[in-house]
């Protein structure tokens, strides 16, 4: 009887209560839950989240102009076959992570170039000059020689011409050749490319110098910044046939200048230290965007010549140029026609900046703290710009840097910049890119 009692009472007991739950304590109240799960949430959402991406510009396109005569691949420069193209410098050492600066004694090696097409035909041409001529290397690009890497509807191919020798094999949609003069100092070439009309259209494109003394290559002489790499197809500039902005929906973007993370301290004081940039990427100045038919640097070092250096710590760009100039002209009325070096900066969406520092004065801009100094004597100018945040977190900016120089003429003479162009950056255009490098 009594244990029909304590049944019944279980079964009240059960139906009064509803039901029991069968799941594992956690021993954590639904509160303790509830806040745990949140809190997993924005963990997952936090992993999940893409970075944000950064913005990449390629530089102008080279352009190959139409020749009106195809030139004649001989050897020799007849007159005015080479009159419709535009000559450029060779002056990239991409053998170097850490001084891409070409010799200053151009004797050792230097080297200029142009190139026209006709029709579906690219016609080349290297001024160079060498004192010692070396083709004894077991390797064969360890030798003397000039390469011209070209990328065309996803054909690529990379061709190689040691000095007084033709195109060794390859095909890229027909002939190509090429001649050198008796004594080595110039190179024609022509190259039948994949495309029937090249007019209006653009390709991948680089060419290179490479020069050794007999103790292995010193110099590989580029006309663009890069790290060697372009016999694998990347890092290839744009050539473009005709016009050039027929090529700037499909430029190629070339690697970044370098600004490398430093622990030095650096003092912006016109006193330029070994110490202080021991960690910048060395470049020169190399393209006169003043002249479109022919945007060589000075030859003439003794009238102009400049390079430079960038290098970042925390929140700051720290950089000098380096100027070597025979005359300073600093009475011109329109201040861009005097002796100045510029800056150019793009910001991720931020107004574009350019600043001007005259010989001697302070930048024409404040934006990004920007500041400088001079040398003396002129030839040392020491800048720095701060940002809202470490300059490594920032990746890429755009950027350009020129140093103009004026002989008490006019208008000036050069005005050189680190890339190919059309002197437009002060518009916001054709920059080229800065990237901040973690160490």
């Amino acid at each position: 009887m009594k244990k029909l009692f304590l049944l019944a009472l279980l079964v009240v007991l059960v139906l009064l209560f509803g039901c029991v739950s069968t799941k594992t304590d956690t021993g954590m109240k639904d509160t303790d839950k509830k806040e745990t799960e949140m809190k997993d949430d924005t963990k997952k959402d936090t992993e999940i989240k893409k970075p944000a991406e950064v913005k990449r510009r390629a530089i102008p396109a080279f352009v190959a102009k139409k020749a009106k005569k195809a030139p004649v691949i001989d050897g020799k420069i007849g007159d005015g076959e080479w009159s419709d193209g535009v000559m450029n410098s060779l002056a990239y050492n991409q053998l170097s992570n850490t001084d891409l600066r070409p010799p200053k004694d151009q004797k050792d090696i230097s080297g200029d170039w142009s190139v026209v097409f006709v029709g579906k035909t690219l016609y080349g041409m290297v001024k160079r000059t060498d004192d010692v001529l070396f083709l004894d290397a077991e390797n064969v690009w360890e030798n003397d020689c000039v390469e011209v890497f070209l990328d065309q509807n996803d054909k690529f191919i990379q061709f190689r011409t040691l000095v007084g020798e033709d195109f060794a094999g390859g095909d890229f949609g027909g002939a190509q050749k090429a001649v050198w003069s008796a004594d080595g100092s110039i190179l024609e070439f022509s190259v039948d490319m994949v495309m029937d009309n090249l007019d209006g259209t653009s390709c991948g494109f680089a060419l290179a110098l490479a020069d050794n003394d007999g103790e292995g290559r010193d110099y590989q002489l580029y006309c663009i910044n890069g790290q060697n790499d372009s016999w694998q197809g990347v890092n290839l500039g744009t050539l473009a046939f005709g016009n050039p902005e027929a090529s700037a929906a499909d430029a190629n973007v070339v690697v970044p200048f370098k600004a490398n993370q430093t622990k030095k301290d650096v003092v912006v004081d016109g006193v330029y230290s070994d110490d202080e940039y021991k960690d910048a990427v060395k470049y020169q100045l190399c393209y006169n965007q003043l002249n479109s038919a022919d945007e060589r640097m000075n030859r003439d070092y003794k009238d102009l010549y400049s390079d430079w250096g960038v290098v970042c710590k925390g929140n700051m760009l720290y950089g000098y140029v380096y100027r070597q100039d025979d005359k300073t002209v600093l009475d011109k009325g329109d201040v861009w026609e005097n002796d100045t070096v510029e800056v150019f900066l793009q910001v991720g969406d931020d107004t574009f900046l350019q600043t001007r520092t005259l010989v001697g004065k302070p930048f024409d801009s404040k934006k990004y703290n920007a500041n400088c100094a001079w040398s003396a004597d002129g030839s040392i100018c020491e800048f720095s710009f701060e940002f809202g945040k470490p300059a490594v977190d920032l990746k890429i900016i755009g950027f350009n840097i020129a140093i103009a120089d004026n002989d008490g003429k006019d208008t000036r003479e050069s005005q050189l910049y680190p890339v190919y162009g059309y002197n437009d950056g002060w518009q916001g255009k054709n920059f080229a890119e800065l990237e901040f490098v973690k160490k």
